[in-house]
């Protein structure tokens, strides 16, 4: 009941917060919910059903001696300052630049191999040309996707209080952006509409092409063509997910105006999570990936693996209780 659990919260905003104590109240509150709903089913009303669970639980000082508690120092709690809109904006212009610039390097790998068929369909595939001319397009385009992946890291990190969630939020912009992330979702939907589309429809063309057994140079071309719809399909796919997942951060990133000690405590637990995954996790799928692509020249397809680590990601949070409520 939310009486019950605000009186609760307001207790415990009191003691020092640790996997203990986040236990214990969890575990007391049901055990004042189980008392309440005996009351009500003794024919008690809500008011006094409340009044009796309260009157019983005791008063905090009791609370204290009963269960050996620490209180809580405010003056040793991190301070999260109020977040402006002015940051806000600065925050989605740097993300929404680094999205472009990261799906535009995502781009540039999955099409630098349509290059390479295109000219293979052109000149042949014994060709001398056609190898250096392939392999070329294929390692400048990598060399300038590493770039704009580089660039685009340096965007994500600015403003460094909003990028780790340091930051609380007024009840006004809380209100915007949620206004703001309904629409970016929409243009997200249709981003993947068009991307699914772009994926799925060259597959007609291409099957009846193999059918008709054309020649081997314009086989490759439609393979190619049909890269180059893969590598815009990511594209959207890689930006307007991105910038839906930029508002969405910062919805869920951020604490309320007036946070608990619990949520301050939670908050520092996630923070630390994320310094993991970012420090040792990416970095280590970031390897793997250049690794594979290398190794098996499946560019096409390599990009998968953020997109499955992701998915792990977020699998080992859940599990850990590393999420955000």
């Amino acid at each position: 009941m939310d009486v019950l659990k605000t009186y609760l919260d307001s207790m415990f905003n009191k003691i020092e917060v640790n996997e203990e104590t986040l236990r214990l109240k969890a575990e007391i509150l049901a055990n004042m919910e189980d008392k309440y709903q005996d009351l009500i089913d003794s024919d008690l009303s809500e008011h006094e059903a409340v009044g009796k669970v309260i009157t019983e639980f005791g008063s905090f000082e009791e609370l204290i001696d009963a269960y050996q508690l620490k209180t809580q120092d405010k003056n040793n709690l991190p301070h999260y300052p109020l977040l402006t809109k002015e940051e806000i904006n600065t925050f989605i212009t740097n993300n929404t630049k680094s999205n472009l610039l990261t799906a535009l390097g995502t781009f540039l790998m999955i099409a630098s191999s349509s290059i390479f068929l295109t000219f293979q369909s052109i000149l042949g595939e014994n060709s001398t040309i056609t190898d250096i001319l392939g392999i070329s397009s294929i390692i400048l385009s990598i060399i300038i996707a590493i770039g704009l992946y580089i660039t685009a890291r340096q965007f994500k990190g600015k403003p460094k209080n909003l990028t780790k969630g340091d930051y609380r939020l007024s009840g006004m912009l809380e209100i915007q952006l949620k206004s703001d992330l309904k629409n970016q979702e929409k243009v997200a939907t249709y981003g993947f509409i068009a991307g699914t589309a772009l994926i799925l429809l060259p597959i007609i063309p291409i099957g009846i092409l193999d059918s008709l057994n054309v020649a081997e140079g314009i086989a490759d071309l439609t393979l190619s063509g049909f890269l180059v719809c893969v590598a815009s399909a990511v594209f959207l796919f890689i930006y307007l997910g991105g910038n839906r997942s930029t508002y969405k951060k910062l919805l869920e990133s951020g604490l309320s105006s007036q946070p608990s000690s619990q949520e301050i405590y939670q908050k520092e637990r996630l923070k630390k999570a994320d310094k993991i995954f970012d420090d040792i996790y990416w970095p280590l799928v970031t390897v793997i990936y250049f690794v594979w692509s290398f190794m098996s020249g499946a560019w096409a397809i390599s990009w998968l693996i953020f997109i499955i680590a992701s998915v792990i990601e977020n699998l080992l949070k859940h599990l850990l209780g590393l999420t955000a409520d």
